[in-house]
């Protein structure tokens, strides 16, 4: 029977030392963190902006902008939805459309 680990539980930081075998101060860790930061950060917005780049469902509009784009009330905007003009995709509760479809209307709209 252990008496030390029974009556007298270790504190968390005494777990910590213990498993890791290290100690580090506010100083070090702050490093670390900052380490961590400056070579996660430039990643993530690199695949993000490629991924941008490369997959047309990240380029919605909103209802207004396409709208102002066609010159339309929501109204008719509304129409086209139930023709069949134009398809919105909702996200988060919100309706969108893509710019791909908006563009393939327009040319069609044209021709």
């Amino acid at each position: 029977m252990d008496l030390q680990s029974e009556q007298y539980p270790k504190t968390r930081f005494e777990i910590l030392y213990n498993k890791y075998k290290n100690l580090y101060s506010l100083n070090d860790v702050e490093e670390i963190i900052e380490k961590v930061v400056n070579d996660c950060v430039p990643r993530v917005v690199a695949v993000f902006l490629e991924q941008q780049k490369t997959d047309p469902e990240l380029d919605l509009l909103s209802r207004k902008e396409v709208c102002n784009i066609l010159k339309v009330t929501g109204v008719t905007l509304h129409n086209y939805k139930h023709s069949g003009k134009l398809v919105p995709i909702k996200k988060n509760g919100r309706v969108y459309y893509k710019k791909t479809d908006l563009i393939k209307y327009l040319k069609q709209k044209e021709a």
